[in-house]
């Protein structure tokens, strides 16, 4: 595709688009116009109106009604003008969309003594007109010379207006008071000068374009936006490619180096973590807590020295496998009953040592007792459902405390709880 956009053909094809553009945009405006008949039709249904008089009778009357050849007499006296008018629905709803043509021409004849002649048009809304009251219908209406009607008229809607008295009859509000076109129930003349008037309604024919001269310069200007936008992809996707194939080299660096992070994550995590129970090895803890001592402002410290009650006869008595499956078990339900501040590993065998910040050496023999309690009532191993205790001992910082102090009485209050029957918790002496 970006070989194609750049050759010499595609270039040609170019110029050709744009040569044909041009021809297209002047071409349209000698095009022959859309027509459409909208009287006479079979569907639609002429009509006269007027002022009865009681004395001179209807100001209107038809004089050959299969023509549409009709006669007004418009006197002073009368209340309102005679007209004629055709429409299409006998409820007064369902009209024409004229939006799609612009115009329409009259072809008539008129013998009387009129200057002018009144066009106007009726369009149903249900947000104001009642469906059965034509008279609440939108009225829009334009006057044209009597002396154009020698030929026939084109009349725009461009030209017709609301007018003020249906406005102000209907208190109509402010948002509908522009024209529409889109639901036409009637289309009509009337005269608005007293007189003897008469009159024949030819025809009414819809007139309009094939295409508007907006809507053509729509379209083009989309098709030329496409080709714009067609070749500035084509282009972003070269200058694109041409990054990605820079920065290859780069990405294998990357690549490089994010494996070998990941081989580093995984060698200190198998230095730092027992791989049987996945929890800290005594080289992991050991690494977590150097820092503490190191700063010197250790306080409000202890650690708790675990130890499974015989073990061995767990081994002995069931495999390796059953302990297995009970050291890691043992490790899960400590871990989950610690805080997150507080670190647990496994120090070797079936000994286990927690360390703990911001206690104080009741809330560490608390927590050391509730670990007791639930590790007592706890079923290990699934089906077989064994008991199992511990023994634990509890120490407490010191001023003048390195690590090693710190375990050797914990180690110390351990033994003391073996030595004292087992499953109990004792703190340093």
């Amino acid at each position: 595709m970006a070989s194609w956009i750049n050759s010499k053909n595609y270039r040609m094809i170019r110029l050709g688009a744009l040569a044909l553009t041009v021809v297209i945009f002047v071409a349209h405006y000698f095009l022959p116009q859309k027509r459409a008949l909208l009287h006479p039709l079979q569907t639609s249904v002429p009509q006269l109106y007027g002022f009865d008089d009681g004395v001179s009778g209807q100001s209107s009357e038809w004089v050959d009604q299969q023509n549409n050849e009709w006669r007004c007499n418009y006197l002073p006296s009368h209340g309102h003008g005679c007209g004629w008018d055709v429409y299409w629905d006998p409820h007064f709803v369902d009209g024409i969309d004229l939006r799609a043509f612009g115009e329409l021409e009259f072809k008539l004849s008129y013998q009387g003594s009129a200057t002018r002649l009144r066009i106007y048009m009726r369009n149903y809304n249900a947000e104001y007109a009642e469906p059965n009251n034509s008279e609440s219908t939108k009225f829009l209406s334009m006057t044209i010379p009597i002396e154009e009607f020698t030929r026939p008229v084109i009349a725009s809607l461009d030209e017709f207006s609301v007018a003020a008295w249906w406005l102000r009859e209907n208190s109509i509000r402010r948002q509908w008071a522009l024209p529409e076109f889109d639901n036409i129930t009637k289309v009509g003349v009337d005269f608005i000068e007293h007189g003897e008037h008469q009159i024949r309604i030819d025809e009414i024919t819809l007139v309009g374009n094939w295409i508007g001269t907006e809507t053509l310069l729509s379209i083009i200007l989309g098709f030329w936006m496409s080709v714009f936008l067609l070749e500035g992809g084509v282009k972003f996707y070269q200058l694109y490619r041409q990054t990605q194939n820079r920065k290859t080299l780069v990405k294998v660096l990357e690549d490089r180096e994010s494996h070998l992070r990941d081989e580093q994550e995984t060698l200190r995590e198998l230095a730092d973590k027992d791989p049987l129970t996945r929890i800290y090895n005594r080289a992991g803890l050991r690494n977590k807590i150097a820092p503490f001592f190191e700063s010197g402002t250790l306080s409000d410290f202890g650690i708790i020295l675990l130890d499974i009650d015989y073990f061995k006869k767990i081994n002995d008595g069931y495999g390796h496998d059953i302990g297995d499956t009970i050291l890691t078990e043992f490790a899960v339900l400590v871990s989950n009953n610690l805080r997150e501040s507080d670190h647990v590993s496994r120090w070797g065998g079936e000994e286990f040592l927690i360390i703990c910040q911001q206690v104080s050496l009741d809330i560490l023999l608390e927590k050391a007792e509730k670990l007791r309690d639930m590790v007592e009532r706890h079923s290990f191993a699934d089906d077989l459902k064994l008991s199992v205790t511990l023994s634990a001992g509890v120490s407490y910082i010191r001023p003048e405390d390195t690590f090693e102090m710190l375990f050797k009485r914990a180690d110390e209050a351990l033994y003391s709880a073996k030595g004292a029957g087992r499953n109990r918790v004792e703190a340093e002496k």
